[in-house]
């Protein structure tokens, strides 16, 4: 122990920084993201990520652009878009704001063709957005569930879904290793009191 604590000493002296300190940053230098780990080289990968102005979606924008690939991020909200925009071009990657509401259809559709006649190719698709908006409030018991309330759930979280996978695959299945990546929730697994609405559209995407 003695001397193990006179080579640190030599060695702060030496340096101005006790050996431990430069051992964790020795480490911390070469240390990879998991998430960049599991994802794996994206590099020349063109990726549509629905959602992915705030929260997860953003999260996986941000991590898929350090990954090396060119990044769309869509939503319903411009600002908050712009913004996960700039923070991946301000940190050396490539992104591109496309505004798309999973619940109109024609949107879904022209959002897609805009990402397309920017980058000239789409390789990936993750499906991550939902109304979080209409979730969070609790989407009610199944029997005072009104129907434009179920559909504002079903529509973005399930048919806007579809439509993305629909205007997608003509681009994704020109290249072999493209991906469609569905996001759900344990609420589609898990029986919760009140969102049947939510419940049903995520168990849909799991089976």
């Amino acid at each position: 122990m003695r001397e193990v604590a006179a080579q640190q000493s030599r060695h702060q002296a030496c340096t101005g920084v006790p050996r431990w300190v430069a051992r964790r940053a020795r480490k911390d230098k070469e240390r990879v993201s998991p998430m960049t780990t599991l994802i794996g080289d994206l590099n020349g990968k063109t990726a549509l990520i629905t959602g992915a102005t705030k929260g997860v979606g953003a999260a996986i924008a941000l991590q898929f652009a350090a990954a090396g690939a060119r990044v769309i991020v869509s939503g319903r909200h411009a600002e908050r878009g712009k913004q996960v925009e700039t923070t991946i071009r301000d940190r050396g990657g490539a992104a591109l704001f496309v505004p798309i509401d999973l619940s109109i259809e024609e949107q879904v559709r022209t959002g897609i063709d805009t990402a397309v006649q920017h980058y000239g190719s789409l390789d990936i698709l993750v499906n991550n957005a939902a109304p979080t908006d209409v979730v969070l409030g609790g989407d009610g018991a199944a029997g005072d569930l009104r129907t434009n309330q179920l559909m504002s759930i079903l529509t973005p979280g399930l048919i806007g879904q579809f439509w993305a996978c629909r205007y997608s695959l003509p681009h994704l299945i020109a290249n072999p290793t493209s991906a469609i990546i569905n996001i759900s929730a344990a609420a589609s697994k898990t029986v919760y009191p009140k969102p049947p609405a939510t419940a049903s559209a995520r168990a849909r995407l799991t089976r």
